[in-house]
């Protein structure tokens, strides 16, 4: 941590530009994008700024493109609380060898697995994606929201759980285990058909991507024109437009 730099959009937001070119040229393997790599950060910077007095609580759903944004968000964060999958191992392999050090050991050994792929997937991918997939304008807003509607997932498994296992509640005993089946099937659906993948991409490019309502399975695809791009292909429509203006102009003078 001590020699990796600051991040560009955070110098750029304190007006340390030299400090953010520099940081940005150490993180970037292609060093030539690196300038309007910049400009977009600065413009998204100027634009959030301007919308920052106007945004309210009620925005992240006024708008089809912040709803759905703010939805893969909470959905994202929510997947930790949904996933259960430590009861469902112990449910499967103790109801079908109850009792035996066999049974104990292969509970052990698939709760490490379970525990190595859930800490190096599901829980940071889905921490990412509630920061990363929201709106710049309405990124506090809506992480906030993602995360606290998490946390009372998280509480609300936990809080539950001993009414189920406990012999003088409900007594399902390990079989409280399937009752997660269920939900893993919801989590994996959403992770597959509706969270889109968002590696190796600034969060301009995640904007352009949600603006052009790409679906979820597209994005990983998809080639994004960047700003500068944009703002040269219209200059390229005006000037084809104007030149179509003066050919008719031309004509019309040559024929009167």
């Amino acid at each position: 941590m001590v020699f990796i730099p600051e991040s560009p959009r955070w110098l750029l937001q304190h007006d340390k530009r030299d400090k953010a070119r520099k940081a940005l040229v150490w993180l970037r393997p292609t060093q030539e994008i690196v300038e309007s790599e910049l400009d977009d950060i600065q413009t998204a910077i100027d634009t959030e700024r301007s919308l920052a007095q106007s945004v309210s609580v009620w925005d992240m759903f006024a708008n089809p493109i912040d709803r759905r944004r703010t939805l893969l968000a909470v959905g994202a964060v929510t997947t930790q609380a949904a996933s259960g999958a430590m009861y469902m191992i112990v449910a499967a392999i103790y109801n079908a060898n109850p009792g035996t050090e066999s049974t104990g050991r292969a509970i052990v050994g698939l709760s490490v697995i379970f525990i190595m792929g859930y800490n190096g997937m599901v829980s940071t991918y889905a921490w990412l994606s509630g920061g990363e997939l929201p709106s710049q304008r309405l990124r506090s807003y809506t992480f906030g929201l993602a995360a606290a509607i998490g946390f009372l997932g998280a509480w609300l498994t936990t809080f539950t759980a001993p009414y189920f296992i406990n012999p003088d509640s409900l007594n399902w005993g390990p079989k409280y285990g399937y009752i997660w089946f269920p939900s893993c099937l919801i989590a994996a659906a959403f992770v597959y058909f509706c969270l889109p993948e968002v590696k190796d991409r600034t969060l301009e490019e995640i904007d352009e991507m949600f603006e052009m309502r790409l679906p979820a399975r597209k994005f990983a695809s998809y080639k994004c024109v960047g700003r500068h791009a944009r703002d040269q292909r219209l200059d390229e429509n005006a000037d084809t437009a104007s030149n179509s203006e003066k050919v008719t102009t031309e004509v019309i003078e040559k024929a009167a």
